[in-house]
């Protein structure tokens, strides 16, 4: 497996965890339910909501993840990067 493919796969779910969201977002407003039933709900939702934002994030990541390792290259070359003395930063 690749990157590529895990980012997909990260995608996915996301995707399902806002599907998943959008049906409890039409049950929350049902006159069925109890208070104590909607609390819990509501604590579904916020679970759920920073499940889709961190999965999606991750794939996101995941899938430009070797531009990013390239645009630091580039900076490093040019001197940008990690300040301080050269003998804090050597290595031992």
């Amino acid at each position: 497996m690749n990157l590529d493919m895990l980012s997909k796969e990260y995608r996915e779910c996301g995707e399902k965890c806002r599907a998943k969201l959008k049906q409890l977002e039409q049950e929350i407003v049902s006159d069925k339910l109890t208070e104590s039933q909607r609390l819990i709900l509501r604590r579904k939702l916020t679970i759920l909501s920073d499940m889709a934002r961190e999965t999606i994030a991750i794939s996101n990541y995941l899938k430009h993840y070797y531009q990013g390792a390239c645009k630091y290259d580039d900076e490093k070359r040019q001197g940008v990067g990690i300040s301080g003395s050269k003998e804090v930063l050597k290595v031992h």
